[in-house]
């Protein structure tokens, strides 16, 4: 790693070509006193192209942080430990939708024989805490604390509703982990990736490695303190004494994986290509499907989980809304944009108090992981906006060509018409090759993410906006020189497809707001989107040549 030095912080690693400006950020969280010290690494399409580590391993900053050094990341351990689970599901006839009980049949009590893995995995299982004392002693001991959760009744009807369990989580999928396969879910962890640098168990050898935390001095915002609240983080005992050494040495699969920023990245980038290697894509699709969505009874906001991963629900993992990832006490966190190929970590020692993300969410300065991730797309973005750019000044000069030669044709001119028709569909010939060599390179279509892109492409084909494209071609092709009506349509359609096809590419590497939004419409709209251009490119048709026959 490269090594440089301010005057109070030490700094290596390396951002590569077109990401420089990921190190500038990163060096001013610094430079304003954010940070103690942390890391921050970038996977792009399978490749390393940022890693860097900066400041200090210890309080007293005699210790600069390495590319080895160890951190707690907390709930970012999540996603992590959810994978694993996902892995060992694939065992089960029923995956996800298998009841706990049948692994793990003590967990039936007090009602909850129907709860399923994925009710568990997704925080539906209403065990955020223990609503009675408990000794937080208990913590320290994973079996006897998975089997008095067991034992409790759930705080409210599993499946109802569901409420972020930010401890508890651990202890039950680790339970129905190791009832599955007979280990322990960290080490099934160290056995699916025995070549990074992350363990959820974190032996005595390691801890020299490990980072001190620097922790808020303040608690964090929960807003009213209703039980599930109370029992979750607010009681006595619904915390362990976190960062001793039984603390890091035993498993807890919600909150104290320990890792770097590169190894968390490595990891999160099973979700970034569909749990290649790792899990089917069926049982992927199952993971990471939303099963939950809306007011959270234990985080005062609204949120989305797969079975164990988060989803973009506020934008805090940057700017693409399909984005997964999870984020730890204190401001840990990672994501994996599958659109971009693009997966990020972030770990630090000195915390905020802020639960969910870190301080400064609406891209403020700050240890921003979503600013952050969102540099660190600026290659692909750039290219995007080159040939949105293209395609915008192509279809104006559509309009204006098709206006025109509608006039020309109209006026007794047919040459002209079918000289201004011709330059413009050649215009946008010339505009759709520019644009697709752009942004080809790193096109959705060369990551194999055939399904999504298909979707995304179908959306701009019937979007509203292709409606002028089609009443723009309709009207240039209506001529007696264009051939039968058969012909005219699938002239149109060839067309339609190369250019919405790389609109659609640029749109997606953009990760425009304009993007986001065409990748909203859904199967409703896109049917009556198909009729509406069908019966108005008909019409449009219809009177051209009526035109034509006038004059």
């Amino acid at each position: 790693m490269t090594d440089t030095t301010s005057d109070s912080w030490p700094m290596a690693g390396h951002a590569d070509s077109g990401f420089e400006s990921v190190r500038r950020v990163f060096e001013k969280n610094f430079e304003n006193g954010e940070e103690l010290g942390a890391g921050f690494a970038v996977i792009k399409d399978g490749k390393v192209v940022v890693n860097l580590v900066g400041g200090w391993a210890d309080r007293k900053k005699e210790h600069p942080w390495s590319d080895t050094t160890l951190v707690p990341v907390y709930s970012t351990t999540k996603g992590i430990a959810a994978i694993v689970l996902a892995h060992l599901v694939e065992r089960l006839p029923g995956g996800f939708e298998t009841p706990v009980a049948d692994v793990w049949p003590e967990f039936a009590a007090n009602g909850k024989g129907a709860v399923t893995i994925a009710e568990v995995a997704s925080h539906q299982a209403g065990l955020p805490g223990f609503p009675e004392e408990i000794d937080p002693e208990l913590w320290l001991d994973p079996p006897a604390c998975a089997a008095a959760l067991a034992e409790l009744a759930p705080m409210w009807s599993p499946g109802s509703a569901h409420g972020y369990h930010p401890l508890t989580w651990g202890y039950l999928v680790g339970e129905i982990a190791r009832r599955i396969s007979g280990e322990t879910l960290g080490t099934t962890l160290n056995l699916l990736f025995p070549n990074v640098d992350f363990m959820i168990g974190t032996p005595a050898s390691e801890h020299d490695r490990c980072a001190d935390i620097q922790r808020p001095r303040e608690l964090a915002e929960l807003g009213e303190i209703t039980p599930p609240r109370r029992a979750a983080f607010v009681s006595k005992w619904a915390a362990p004494n976190r960062g001793g050494a039984i603390w890091r040495e035993i498993e807890i699969p919600s909150a104290n994986g320990h890792g770097t920023a590169l190894s968390v990245a490595q990891l999160y980038e099973t979700y970034t290509t569909n749990g290649e290697g790792v899990m089917s894509n069926a049982t992927f699709e199952a993971l990471s499907t939303a099963r939950t969505h809306g007011p959270d009874l234990v985080l005062p906001m609204i949120t989305s989980f797969g079975a164990g991963i988060m989803h973009n629900t506020h934008g805090m993992f940057g700017p693409e809304p399909t984005t997964l990832g999870h984020c730890g006490w204190g401001g840990s966190m990672a994501i994996a944009d599958q659109r971009n190929g693009l997966t990020c970590a972030y770990v630090m020692n000195k915390q905020s108090n802020i639960l969910v993300g870190d301080p400064a969410v609406e891209l403020t300065p700050g240890p921003n992981m979503g600013w952050l991730a969102a540099l660190s797309a600026q290659q692909g973005r750039a290219a995007g906006m080159r040939a949105v750019a293209g395609i915008t000044l192509g279809l104006a000069a559509q309009l204006v060509a098709a206006a025109t030669g509608l006039s020309a044709l109209l006026a007794g001119m047919p040459m002209l018409y079918d000289t201004l028709r011709w330059a413009g569909v050649a215009f946008m010939v010339y505009l759709a090759v520019e644009a697709w060599r752009d942004t080809g390179s790193v096109s959705p279509l060369n990551r194999n993410k055939a399904a999504g892109f298909w979707r995304g492409l179908a959306a701009n084909l019937l979007n509203p906006k292709a409606l002028v494209f089609y009443l723009v071609v309709v009207g240039q092709f209506a001529s007696d020189t264009a051939g039968p009506i058969w012909l005219q349509i699938v002239a149109l359609g060839v067309i339609h497809l190369v250019v919405a096809t790389t609109i659609h590419t640029s749109i997606v590497l953009a990760g425009s707001r304009f993007g986001q939004k065409l990748e909203a419409y859904r199967t409703a709209p896109l049917l009556r989107g198909t009729f509406a251009i069908m019966l108005l490119g008909i019409a449009v048709w219809i009177a051209v040549s009526t035109g034509r026959s006038v004059s």
